[in-house]
């Protein structure tokens, strides 16, 4: 999971960077980047507290394991470890270059000041249901 606001402007800069309407970060106002966020395309993947009870419903909590973007980030081959004990895997020493290199980034634009207003009541509700299942978010996603 990655904080849920950061998440919506990458993935909305990197889906119109994909589809070739870059033009459209600096046209739209906050109407259509509102509207654009809301499609399901995007908006579904913001719904962490929906994603996470629907693995507590559907799998046993040994089964599956919720990792936060930032602290992957943070400490990659500490979570790698993590996650290869986690899957009973023998552990991996990743070469750096496999660590540093970036497959999905997208164009570099700042975030439109009106833009976390815009999601602000959503972003404080997804923020509580991710710590109503039980966990403590990154510092950064205050």
């Amino acid at each position: 999971m990655r904080d849920p606001l950061k998440r919506l402007w990458s993935h909305t800069k990197f889906h119109l960077q994909v589809t070739g309407q870059l033009e459209a970060l600096e046209a739209w106002g906050p109407t259509e980047f509102e509207d654009f966020v809301r499609s399901p395309f995007i908006w579904d993947n913001a719904e962490y507290g929906r994603v996470l009870r629907n693995l507590r419903a559907g799998l046993s909590r040994e089964a599956w394991r919720a990792v936060f973007y930032e602290e992957m980030h943070a400490d990659q081959r500490g979570t790698l470890a993590g996650i290869e004990d986690f899957l009973g895997v023998s552990r991996f020493d990743y070469p750096q270059d496999l660590l540093d290199r970036r497959v999905t980034q997208s164009v570099h634009r700042p975030m439109p000041g009106f833009f976390p207003d815009l999601f602000a009541q959503d972003m404080a509700r997804i923020k509580a249901e991710v710590r109503n299942e039980g966990y403590a978010l990154p510092k950064t996603w205050d």
